[in-house]
């Protein structure tokens, strides 16, 4: 638990609270405080802090803290992690990675050859709950859950929440072309869920129920990896107890492929401290970190 500091109040500000904050050398006001926690860009002092957090609570208690996106703030690549390059806001992902996957689309690089070190990308599902309660399902071309969930977190709306990827239906295994496929909730019929993504929104429709659909760009269904919410502890209860990550060496904070249980608008990172030692784990927006 964030233990507060000795507050103490000024004549000339009646009714706020002062402290004495030993990150920026300085006496601030908590509501200060909160609003420099706010609007913290990543890397600074003030970003990760558990006070600022807490301040941010007090000062706005019928919501749970958290942060606005921020249009000019720099960010490092979602793909790759650098940050000494220009992002594209559009994709967040850095013009160099823009552009190896703009040579794997074309199928040659500049030398007129193949890429031959790209990594494919491959349709993510990523789903989140607007405040009316709608869900809407996004499919996002990326390298990995990562850096999908990653990339809606960063332009996730004020109040729209990151959840558990739904699942519309039990799955079941086709022999005949090797896949799992789904299943219609209501008449049970196999294979018949058809998908389609209109301006990114993954929409389906269930085709031995509700007849034939309208519009072009249907398809089967595919079943794909679902994506879960957790909190800071339990992914870091994973990472512990994952023998393949035992010899890890010590690295930098990475994107894990869980949005934050707690806040709903971040995504939780991860790093190892030391060679086989214990992995630590933090949300970012909401400064939530494993013990």
């Amino acid at each position: 638990m964030t233990e507060r500091p000795a507050y103490r109040a000024l004549d000339i500000a009646p009714g706020q609270r002062y402290f004495d904050c030993t990150a920026l050398r300085a006496s601030l006001s908590s509501a200060a405080c909160a609003q420099r926690w706010d609007a913290a860009a990543p890397g600074s002092s003030c970003h990760g802090c558990a006070l600022g957090r807490l301040h941010a609570a007090d000062h706005a208690p019928s919501k749970r803290p958290g942060r606005r996106p921020v249009d000019n703030e720099v960010r490092a690549c979602t793909r790759c992690g650098r940050s000494d390059l220009r992002i594209v806001k559009a994709d967040c992902v850095c013009v160099s990675c823009f552009n190896r996957e703009a040579e794997w689309r074309k199928g040659r690089n500049g030398r007129g050859t193949p890429p031959a070190r790209f990594t494919p990308l491959r349709p993510v599902e990523v789903a989140i709950q607007r405040q009316s309660g709608a869900i809407e399902r996004h499919l996002l071309e990326a390298r990995d859950e990562a850096e999908a969930v990653a990339r809606i977190a960063h332009v996730l709306p004020e109040g729209v929440r990151l959840i558990d990827t739904p699942r519309p239906g039990r799955t079941a295994w086709n022999a005949a072309t090797g896949t799992f496929e789904y299943t219609c909730s209501r008449c049970g019929t196999q294979g018949t869920l058809l998908e389609r993504v209109r301006a990114g929104k993954l929409e389906r429709h269930s085709w031995c129920c509700a007849g034939e659909p309208t519009g072009q760009g249907w398809r089967v269904a595919v079943v794909r990896q679902p994506i879960f919410s957790m909190d800071v502890d339990a992914v870091s209860a994973v990472l512990n107890g994952d023998p393949e990550l035992a010899g890890d060496e010590p690295c930098l904070w990475t994107p894990t492929p869980h949005p934050c249980a707690a806040c709903h608008s971040g995504q939780i990172e991860a790093r190892s401290l030391a060679p086989g030692g214990r992995w630590q784990c933090r949300c970012a927006s909401c400064g939530a970190s494993s013990k």
